[in-house]
């Protein structure tokens, strides 16, 4: 049996850096989520992941998600992207 899920509460972006890929995966998840849904955004990285960076720059400037921005190290970062409205 086939199932489809119609909502992503939580999602993990962790695997291609390359941008279009990025965004690609963003543009999908997105389309599932509601009001408080989460994204979380791995190696973002300036310097390192560039397209990483790049599209959680992009999802900032667009407004739909408050983005927080986690360091670990001076090499590892993270963002937390939460929907904020229908």
């Amino acid at each position: 049996m086939l199932y489809k899920k119609n909502r992503v509460n939580f999602a993990f972006v962790d695997g291609s850096h390359d941008y279009d890929d990025v965004m690609f995966e963003y543009q999908f998840i997105k389309q599932k989520q509601k009001k408080d849904d989460f994204i979380l955004f791995d190696d973002v990285s300036p310097g390192r992941f560039n397209g990483v960076v790049a599209v959680v720059e992009k999802i900032k400037f667009q407004g739909e998600y408050n983005v927080q921005l986690l360091t670990s190290s001076s090499e590892r970062g993270y963002a937390i992207a939460t929907k904020k409205f229908d």
